[in-house]
């Protein structure tokens, strides 16, 4: 045999074999070949499946031909032959079907789309998916989807935009019924399908108000007790979380409403834990333990209808600060003063009279001198207590400052009916109080004013009351009064009539002193208000409160009113033109209650404005609180009409009208006046503090300029300045001066200190 021969016929067994050789040979190449081929792809198919993407191979339809799912989300899968888009939540259907349509006729092109797909648990999750055409590879013939799941990324991040809508929500001071639904809406986009139900508790336990979602009241209660171990326990989480059905299935409570299928529900406390305010549930339609993102979801929840609660009641104590005493917890003067007015406006529908008592303490110095002020707030709170339970139920009664109460006696029909009332009142304050061991002793001094005028002031109502109640001082104590016109007041009225005050209108008699405003950062001059005077021609100088009544009463207001406006303007154009310091300070001048009414208010400033020539931005109108509330839709036409010329608008007195408190957003004012009489006790009186406070953090919330006006010792400007307001005015810094003096007093940096 020659190896290198040539095979011939002779050799046909031997070539048979050679053939069935190679042939051989060829099979067992591509058995190798086959085999290497599927241990590479059993390799590729572990990768995947370890890897977190779910890999589908779809074919032209959108239909699964192959499916490997995820290593980290097992629960999340497809079936071969399942269309993806029938797959998806329906609300992603049309967007999944139409981008794979877009992709499956572009060869080679790729393309990404979220959407949503059902797991194990029959939850819904959401996958971020690229895609790929390759139907016209050889290899593959589909288009593959790589897809991650997402859901705990999105969950996140729609928690914490839901976390933001009801921050801004509590921030913007809606009502708790607008925070539960945003809480509600965060809740649903977090686990679509579900139900949130707010209940309020008090410290006892009791259910008071239930918001949102509607739940059967005694299931509300047993998840209450559940809560806080007043009912059996149930399913927990830390001690901290209700889980309905329960899982150890010893739930015997009263059965879930229809058409829910389980509940989640968690405390609602205060910030540091210390006392329950609620509860937070979310109603499911399935019965189904919550996950981890769940968890987070429920107790965040929880905690922003915590915040909310207590930003509620931060500010209903602001509010009832704002008009109550912090000693008796009895109105203080500010409601006393809003009460008055609503009873006096109320005389215009009834024959009846209104009468106020000004009450002051006998002896009480005495006792707190010598007893220390702890006797004297104690003696104080018991004093009030007494006062209150004789008192019938329309009156009111109010701790008007120090040892002063006051008492508004509404529906009288005779002074003498009052003085009964002053007399019950003399006879509960002389019952002897033991304190300490003390054996107290203490009578009181009351004044009454009567009225059945509805014109009547309520300022004007009290202060006759407190004249009244100095005769009662003045008699020795322990007496009442009802008040009467003295000497003085009878021969003012008879020089200050109508007709004098007309002349004095008529023959330039007026005059105007300038007080001086404070930046309490800087301590300069940043303004001046302009307070008219009298030069009476009897009587030397007449100050404002022994003329402006009558010029109210009368109607005199508004041409006194256009001579004052018009002499501001004019003086501060002559300083403008000498160059003098003042002109570049903002001009206040007050506008009455009568003035602000008028249609012609604005033409008057704007004439002003005219002849004295100075702009618009260099002049600021004052109206009081109460001036502004009296009514509202002339009041907001007249602010936009004084708004359109550019003048500057500021609220007086603020804080003595409480009734307006929720109108001043509407008013648009420039600056808001802190009234003295919450400055008085700055430094002193807590209650007064917290007053400042709230209504300079309200004032900036809303873009405003504070003014402390009255202000007249160190301990007041120190207390303003930590509290940032802006602006301060008052005897600490000048009195008021004539125009010629204004300029030495307006050169300087004033010293805060």
């Amino acid at each position: 045999y020659d190896p290198k021969g040539v095979v011939t016929s002779d050799h046909a067994d031997l070539a048979a074999l050679v053939g069935l050789a190679r042939e051989l040979g060829g099979v067992l190449g591509r058995a190798e070949a086959e085999t290497a081929l599927r241990r590479s792809e059993e390799r590729f198919r572990a990768l995947v499946q370890e890897s977190s993407d779910m890999v589908v191979v779809v074919d032209a339809d959108g239909r699964a031909v192959d499916v490997m799912p995820s290593a980290s989300s097992p629960s999340i899968s497809l079936s071969v032959g399942t269309r993806v888009a029938e797959a998806a939540h329906p609300d992603d259907a049309p967007h999944v079907a139409g981008s794979l349509s877009r992709i499956a006729g572009r060869p080679g092109s790729t393309g990404s789309f979220t959407w949503r797909v059902a797991a194990a648990d029959a939850s819904w999750h959401h996958l971020e998916t690229s895609a790929t055409n390759l139907l016209h590879s050889g290899a593959v013939g589909g288009i593959v989807l790589h897809s991650r799941d997402v859901t705990e990324r999105v969950r996140a991040t729609s928690l914490v935009s839901g976390q933001a809508e009801v921050l801004g929500t509590i921030s913007r001071r809606r009502p708790l019924v607008e925070t539960v639904a945003a809480l509600a809406h965060a809740t649903s986009v977090q686990a679509p399908l579900t139900r949130l139900t707010v209940a309020l508790t008090d410290a006892s336990g009791a259910i008071g108000e239930v918001l949102g979602a509607p739940l059967p009241s005694d299931l509300v209660r047993h998840l209450a007790g559940s809560l806080t171990g007043r009912a059996p326990t149930v399913g927990r989480r830390d001690q901290r979380t209700v889980v309905l059905p329960d899982p150890t299935g010893s739930w015997t409570g009263p059965p879930l409403p229809a058409g829910v299928g389980g509940i989640w529900a968690t405390p609602i406390e205060r910030v540091d834990r210390s006392e329950p305010l609620g509860l937070v549930a979310v109603q499911l339609p399935d019965a189904r333990r919550p996950d981890e993102p769940d968890w987070r979801m429920l107790e965040t929840m929880a905690d922003l209808a915590g915040i909310a609660l207590e930003t509620l009641a931060s500010e209903a104590r602001l509010v009832h600060q704002a008009s109550h005493d912090g000693l008796t917890g009895l109105p203080n003067r500010v409601l006393f003063l809003d009460r008055v007015e609503v009873a006096l406006a109320r005389l215009i529908r009834t024959r009846l009279s209104v009468a106020v008592l000004f009450v002051d303490l006998d002896r009480f110095k005495t006792v707190n001198d010598s007893l220390g002020h702890d006797v004297g707030d104690q003696l104080l709170i018991v004093l009030a207590q007494r006062l209150e339970a004789v008192m019938r139920p329309s009156d009111t009664i109010a701790r008007f400052g120090g040892d002063e109460f006051t008492i508004l006696c509404t529906d009288i029909t005779d002074q003498h009916e009052a003085e009964a009332i002053a007399a019950r009142v003399r006879t509960v304050l002389a019952v002897p109080v033991v304190l300490g061991g003390h054996e107290l002793y203490v009578t009181g001094s009351v004044g009454i004013a009567h009225t059945a005028d509805p014109g009547q002031e309520a300022k004007q109502l009290v202060e006759e009351a407190d004249a009244a109640m100095y005769r009662a001082k003045r008699s020795g104590g322990d007496v009442h009064r009802v008040y009467d016109i003295g000497v003085r007041e009878r021969a003012l009225r008879d020089i200050v009539t109508y007709e004098g005050l007309r002349r004095a209108i008529d023959h330039d008699e007026l005059r105007l002193h300038y007080q001086t405003t404070v930046d309490l950062r800087s301590g300069r001059v940043v303004g001046l208000e302009a307070l008219v005077r009298w030069q009476h021609p009897r009587l030397g100088l007449v100050g404002p409160d022994d003329f402006i009544p009558l010029a109210e009463e009368t109607g005199l207001i508004v041409p006194l009113g256009t001579v004052v406006l018009k002499e501001a303007c004019a003086q501060r154009r002559r300083w403008e033109a000498s160059g003098f310091g003042p002109a570049r300070l903002i001009m206040s001048v007050n506008l009455s209650a009568r003035q602000f009414v008028d249609p012609g208010l604005a033409d008057t400033i704007a004439d002003a404005l005219a002849v004295g020539g100075i702009s618009p931005s260099g002049l600021a109108v004052e109206i009081t609180e109460t001036a502004l509330m009296r009514d509202t839709d002339t009041t907001l036409a007249t602010l936009r009409a004084l708004k359109d010329l550019g003048v500057g608008l500021v609220i007086d007195d603020f804080g003595t009208g409480y009734s307006s408190l929720n109108y001043l957003k509407r008013f648009a004012a420039d600056v808001v006046k802190l009234d003295k009489s919450f400055v008085e006790g700055l430094g002193r009186r807590h209650d007064d503090d917290a007053i400042a406070a709230g209504i300079i953090n309200m004032s900036h919330a809303l873009g405003m300029i504070t003014v402390a006006e009255g202000v007249e010792t160190a301990t007041q400007v120190a207390v303003l300045r930590d509290l940032h307001c802006d602006v301060a005015q008052g005897y600490r810094f000048s009195y008021p001066v004539p125009a010629d003096e204004v300029v030495l007093r307006t050169t300087s940096t004033i010293d805060l200190r």
